[in-house]
């Protein structure tokens, strides 16, 4: 079975379910990226982690919560502003 975090999650049939099989074959190598940032530049917010891999942070933030459920990254306990001037998670591998 295709499961989250495995695999891009939807929430109900149709163009959510669309989009998950679409995304879902770039997942992993967006997560390794991801892990890579974090391990090499050192913590960062998803707005951080999106401008590093030139996606938008819709696009990176269901990828952050993949690696925290496969317990791969953790939240550091610290925010900073984001692009929005809103608090944000700094996230470490």
């Amino acid at each position: 079975m295709n499961t989250y975090p495995q695999f891009a999650g939807f929430k109900k049939s149709g163009t959510s379910e669309q989009a998950a099989k679409e995304v879902t074959p770039s997942i992993n190598e967006s997560q390794k990226k991801i892990i890579w940032l974090l391990h090499n530049i050192g913590p960062m917010t998803a707005d951080e982690i999106a401008v590093h891999l030139h996606k938008t942070v819709l696009y990176t933030r269901p990828r952050l919560s993949e690696l925290v459920a496969k317990k791969l990254i953790f939240d550091t306990g610290r925010t900073r502003k984001n692009a929005s001037n809103k608090s944000a998670t700094v996230w470490e591998a």
